[in-house]
C-alpha cells in the first residue's frame, strides 16, 4: 500500500498530545571533538568557498579521488624512473644524475616526487574531513582502518624514495636508522654500522640497493591492495575525479616539474658530514628529533599517534546506538530502488520464500548499515523503518510542531526547515529546540539523519499540515556526510530520480539549498539558492520547468575554473616549494671520528693477550684518550667479538693519533694504527687497523 498524501491520514494531536518519536534521536551523535574541528575547518573552507563560488569546484571536496589521481600519476611517472635506474649505492646516484640532466627525465622525476607530497597531503586531508564527519565509525570502519593504512605506507614509501637517491639526504636518513637501531640494542646499531663499512669497502652495494628498491615497491602493491579494501563497502565509489580534475593537476605537477626542479644533493659520502639540504617537512618531519638523540621518542610517538587512529572507529562518544535500518517483507513490492540508492551495499534484493506476487524482497545487512536513512526516501510502500522511525514519524511530527506554534502565534505563517544532522551540529544549533522569527515567519527547524532521507511526500505533506513553506537545507554537492544524500534529494525534487515530486506542486512553496554547514542561518533568510550540479559541463533541467524555488543547476563560468585552478595551484606548488626548504643538521665545525674494526678476532691477536690479562681498546688524540672499549680475551680467543663501530666527536686541527690495545697491568700495548693528520671541520675521519701489520707490532 502506498502513502497517502493527504494530511487527514496524519493522527492529530491533541492539547495533551506529546510529542512523537524525535527524528533527533536518529540523527548522527557527533563528539565535541568532531564538531570543534568541523567548525574551526568551516572557519578555513569559508573565504575558499565566497572565492570559489561553485561548490563542485572546492579541491578539498574531492581530496579522496584527487589522492588517487596523484597515486596514479606516481605510479606512471615511477615506472618511467625504473628503466634508469642502477643498483648500488655509487651507481644508484650516477643513474639519477643521468635522469636529472635530461629535461625529459628531470621533469619526470620532479613530477614523481611532487605527486608524491602531495599525495600525502590530500590523503591526510581527506582523513581529517571523514573524521570530523563522523564517518570513521560503525560499518565504515574498515574504510577507516585501510585508510590510516595506506596513509601510513605513502609516508614509508616517500622515506624510502629519499632513501633510492643516495645523496646526502640519504645518507642523513641511514644515521636515523643506526641511531634508532643503537637506541634499541647497542649491539644491533654497532652491527649495522658495520656491515654498512664492509659494503662500502668491498664495493658490493647491489644487494642492499635492490633490497631497498625491493622495499619502495611493495610498499606500493600494498597500499594499491589498501586502496581497494578502501572501496570494497562503497557502492558507486568515486575512483577518479572528472576531467578538468585530471587536466589541472596534470598541467600543475608539470608547471611546478618545470620551474622548481627537485634538483640533487651531493652524493652520500662516508666521510663528510651532510650540512645544508633540502628539506622535506611532508616525509622528512620526524628526521631533526630522530637525529638529535631521542630516535625512539620519534618513533613512539608516531606509532602511538597511528594505532590511536587505527582504533577511532571503536572509541564511541556518549550517544544513542545508532538504528539500522529494518525490512518489513509483506510491504516490500521488490522494486530495487532502495538497493539502487543505498551508498553502502547496505541492501539485496533476494528471491522471496513467501506467497507474495513479488519475485524479490529487500533485505539488510546490518554490519554494513549506517544509519542514514537514504533508503526510507526510495520506498513509497513503507516497507522500510529506520529504528523506530516509520513513514508516519516525519508528519506526525511536522504536525506537532505547528500545533505547538500555533498555540502562541494562530495567525502567524509557519516555515518547516528540514536539515541534515551535519548541519544540526553547525549552523542550525541554535534553531533546533526554538522557533525562530525571520522575516514575518516562524521557522521550525526539524533535523534528519540525510536530507537524502526525505521523500518528496514528506515535503507535499508539511504543506498541507498547515505550513505555508517548506525548505530542505543539505550538504554541499560533493560533500555529502553520507556521500549520495543531498544529490539524490535534489534529483527527487527536480524529477530526476524516483521517488519523483508530483508534477502538480511545481508551483507549491517547496525550496532547497545545499550551504556550507556555517551557513545555515543565510540560508534560511533565501527562498532558494542557485547551486552547480553533479554536470558542470551541462545546464540541466531549465528553471522554469522546475518547482518554485527549487535549487537549479547552472553552467560554470571560466570565473569558477579560474578561481578553483588558483587555490589547487597554491596547494600543490606551494607543497612542491616547501620541500626546497634549507636546512642544515647538526654542526659542521667538529669532526667525527669513526672507530671501526670488523674482523677483532684477525686485527687483535689472541696470542697477544697473555691468557686472561684485561685489554682496553683506546683511541689518543693528542695525548688525550678520546675513547675505550674493554675487551675480554677469553671472548675474542672463542671469535666471539663482534664487529666494533663507534664514533666520537672531536675537534678540528692537527692531530697525533694512536689506535691501539692496552692490557690492564700495562705489561704490552698491541698498535693498530698510529698517524698524524689534519682533521678538518665537518669530516668524518676513520681509525681502522691498517691492512698490514709489521710483525713487531706488539710493544712490551
Amino acid at each position: 500500500m502506498t502513502s497517502s498524501l493527504s494530511s487527514s491520514s496524519v493522527e492529530k494531536p491533541t492539547e495533551d498530545s506529546h510529542p512523537p518519536v524525535d527524528l533527533e534521536a536518529f540523527r548522527h551523535q557527533r563528539s565535541g571533538l568532531e564538531r570543534g574541528l568541523e567548525r574551526l575547518a568551516l572557519m578555513v573552507e569559508g573565504p575558499l568557498e565566497r572565492w570559489i563560488a561553485a561548490p563542485q569546484l572546492n579541491p578539498l571536496y574531492y581530496s579522496g579521488t584527487l589522492s588517487i589521481l596523484l597515486l596514479a600519476i606516481v605510479a606512471v611517472t615511477g615506472v618511467y624512473l625504473f628503466f634508469f635506474f642502477g643498483y648500488g649505492i655509487s651507481e644508484s646516484y650516477r643513474s639519477v644524475a643521468i635522469v636529472e640532466s635530461l629535461l625529459t627525465g628531470r621533469t619526470i622525476r620532479a613530477i614523481h616526487r611532487y605527486a608524491s607530497g602531495a599525495l600525502l597531503l590530500t590523503s591526510l586531508i581527506h582523513a581529517f574531513r571523514l573524521f570530523y564527519m563522523g564517518r570513521s565509525r560503525g560499518p565504515r570502519w574498515l574504510a577507516w582502518v585501510s585508510g590510516v593504512g595506506g596513509t601510513l605506507l605513502v609516508f614509508l614509501a616517500g622515506v624510502t624514495g629519499y632513501w633510492l637517491v643516495m645523496d646526502q639526504r640519504a645518507q642523513l636518513l641511514t644515521q636515523a636508522a643506526l641511531a634508532t637501531l643503537s637506541a634499541l640494542s647497542a649491539r644491533w646499531g654497532e652491527a649495522a654500522a658495520a656491515y654498512l663499512v664492509s659494503i662500502e669497502l668491498s664495493g658490493e652495494s647491489v644487494g642492499i640497493m635492490f633490497a631497498l628498491f625491493a622495499a619502495h615497491f611493495v610498499l606500493f602493491l600494498i597500499l594499491v591492495a589498501f586502496l581497494w579494501i578502501h572501496v570494497l563497502r562503497l557502492q558507486r565509489p568515486k575512483i577518479l575525479p572528472a576531467v578538468y580534475w585530471l587536466a589541472a593537476v596534470a598541467a600543475l605537477m608539470i608547471l611546478a616539474a618545470v620551474f622548481v626542479p627537485a634538483g640533487l644533493l651531493p652524493p652520500a659520502d662516508p666521510q663528510v658530514q651532510p650540512g645544508q639540504i633540502d628539506f622535506d617537512p611532508l616525509f622528512l618531519f620526524w628526521l631533526p628529533a630522530a637525529l638529535s638523540g631521542q630516535p625512539l621518542w620519534v618513533w613512539g610517538v608516531l606509532i602511538v599517534l597511528t594505532a590511536g587512529a587505527a582504533v577511532i572507529p571503536w572509541i564511541k562518544p556518549r550517544r544513542a546506538v545508532e538504528p539500522p535500518v529494518i525490512v518489513t517483507p509483506a510491504n516490500c513490492t521488490g522494486c530495487t530502488l532502495c538497493a539502487v540508492d543505498c551508498p553502502y551495499k547496505a541492501i539485496n534484493m533476494v528471491p522471496r520464500t513467501d506467497e507474495h506476487r513479488h519475485k524479490f524482497v529487500a533485505e539488510v545487512t546490518p554490519e554494513l548499515c549506517v544509519s542514514c536513512g537514504l533508503c526510507l526516501a526510495s520506498c513509497e510502500y513503507e516497507a522500510l523503518t529506520l529504528g523506530t522511525q516509520t513513514a508516519e514519524t516525519l508528519p506526525q511530527l511536522v504536525a506537532f510542531r505547528i500545533q505547538q506554534i500555533r498555540k502562541t502565534a494562530p495567525e502567524q505563517p509557519i516555515k518547516i526547515v528540514f536539515t541534515c544532522e551535519r548541519h544540526a551540529a553547525q549552523g542550525a544549533r541554535g534553531f533546533i529546540d526554538q522557533t525562530r522569527d525571520v522575516d514575518g515567519k516562524l521557522i521550525s527547524v526539524i533535523a534528519v539523519p540525510c536530507v537524502g532521507s526525505l521523500q518528496p511526500n514528506d515535503l507535499m505533506r508539511t504543506l498541507e499540515l498547515g505550513a505555508v513553506e517548506t525548505k530542505l537545507i543539505g550538504c554541499p554537492l560533493e560533500d555529502c556526510a553520507q556521500r549520495e544524500g543531498n544529490l539524490w534529494a535534489h534529483n527527487r525534487l527536480t524529477r530526476e530520480r524516483l521517488p519523483r515530486l508530483r508534477r502538480e506542486y511545481a508551483g507549491a512553496a517547496i525550496a532547497a539549498s545545499f550551504p556550507a554547514p556555517d551557513d545555515f542561518a543565510n540560508c534560511v533568510r533565501r527562498p532558494t539558492a542557485e547551486i552547480a550540479g553533479a554536470a558542470p559541463w551541462t545546464n540541466g533541467p531549465e528553471p522554469e520547468k522546475l518547482p518554485r524555488g527549487l535549487a537549479v543547476i547552472k553552467r560554470l563560468t571560466p570565473r569558477h575554473y579560474a578561481a578553483a585552478f588558483v587555490f589547487l595551484t597554491v596547494i600543490l606548488i606551494g607543497q612542491a616549494l616547501v620541500t626546497r626548504a634549507p636546512y642544515t643538521f647538526g654542526s659542521r665545525q667538529g669532526t667525527i671520528a669513526q672507530i671501526v674494526l670488523l674482523d677483532p678476532t684477525r686485527q687483535i691477536p689472541v696470542a697477544a693477550s697473555e691468557g686472561d690479562t684485561p685489554l682496553t681498546l683506546v683511541l689518543i688524540l693528542n695525548g688525550k684518550l678520546v675513547w675505550m672499549r674493554a675487551l675480554a680475551p677469553q671472548e675474542l680467543a672463542a671469535g666471539q667479538v663482534a664487529p666494533i663501530y663507534a664514533e666520537v666527536p672531536v675537534d678540528a686541527g692537527s692531530a697525533r693519533a694512536w689506535l691501539g690495545v692496552v692490557s690492564g697491568h700495562g705489561d704490552f700495548t698491541l698498535v693498530l694504527s698510529e698517524q698524524t693528520l689534519t682533521l678538518e671541520p665537518g669530516q668524518i675521519a676513520r681509525f681502522a687497523p691498517v691492512e698490514e701489520l709489521p710483525a713487531d707490532r706488539h710493544v712490551r
